[in-house]
């Protein structure tokens, strides 16, 4: 039922599975979904009055939700991201601002600025760092130039710390999956699934490329995958449109994964997800003690 569960809800998309030996507790389903933020809307004048001729610097721009709204006020942006994947994603809401993928340690793609924006970009770094990361923005903002930010705070109900767990000295998870947990999952043979995004998928394959297992579900046709997001009703107008436009843009990540499964009969795709499912299990280098007791059988001869 969990499968199931997870099949409807993820529909086309890719699902990574976190795998190792047998299964022991199912699957686990990591759900979230993305609210619609527009803190920056009420600054578009101060930004607007401040940019003149020169172009607005966003630091940390994600999937570029604040680029497109900086865009669509009629001024131009540079924008940089340190996830390829979140560049490429954000190239597709704005494809005429300018990304960079970069570091935000590394020097800035401009030399100066009259505003520079970073939104919940600039809390992951050691003190030292964040010092020297604001230094640096204080040398590209232009006289009487602004830096409109926003950070976590452990006292902010929405956006900060407060309730979530502390993983050091003044850092707390937000949101994400710490390392710790999954090479935990990893040692007990636990399967999990997880809620896809590229950057995500990406991740979890550069850190733990033996353990994991890409599988990329489509609908059978372009306009099948059209149709099924208009259903779904969870956006509406041009964001249904930039939707649309993203999950067109997360076909190009389907070579990175090991298997292709075509969704256009639920009971067949969820019978093919079993199939691979019990393959994977089966991998010689997934089943916990084989390598040992192979070894043991050898020297016994």
């Amino acid at each position: 039922m969990k499968i199931m569960k997870s099949l409807r809800t993820f529909e086309w998309r890719a699902l990574p599975f976190l795998m190792k030996g047998l299964i022991r507790s199912g699957f686990l389903a990591l759900l979230r979904r993305q609210r619609e933020d527009c803190w920056l809307e009420r600054w578009l004048p101060l930004i607007q009055a401040r940019t003149k001729d020169s172009e607005v610097l966003e630091i940390g721009c994600g999937d570029g939700r604040d680029t497109a709204i900086i865009h669509r006020a009629g001024l131009k942006v540079k924008a940089i991201d340190i996830s390829s994947a979140m560049v490429k994603r954000a190239r597709v809401r704005t494809p005429s601002a300018i990304f960079f993928v970069q570091d935000l340690r590394d020097p800035f793609p401009i030399d100066k600025t009259s505003v520079v924006i970073s939104s919940l970009s600039l809390h992951y770094f050691s003190w030292d760092e964040t010092l020297g990361i604001i230094r640096r923005i204080r040398a590209v903002l232009q006289p009487g130039g602004v830096l409109l930010c926003r950070l976590n705070s452990t006292k902010d109900v929405n956006f900060g710390a407060r309730g979530h767990a502390k993983i050091d000295n003044d850092f707390y998870l937000v949101h994400g999956t710490p390392i710790a947990p999954l090479q935990e999952a990893i040692s007990a043979g636990r399967d999990l699934v997880f809620d896809y995004t590229p950057q995500l998928y990406l991740n979890l394959r550069r850190q733990f490329r033996q353990h994991v297992v890409g599988i990329f579900i489509v609908p059978p046709t372009l306009s099948e995958l059209i149709n099924r997001l208009s259903k779904r009703g969870t956006e509406q107008g041009q964001e249904l449109h930039i939707k649309q436009r993203m999950a067109l843009q997360d076909l190009a990540y389907a070579d990175e994964h090991d298997y292709h499964v075509v969704n256009d009969d639920f009971e067949k795709t969820l019978q093919t997800l079993k199939c691979i499912h019990t393959s994977e299990r089966c991998r010689m280098s997934r089943i916990i003690g084989l390598q040992e007791r192979c070894q043991m059988c050898r020297r016994s001869q």
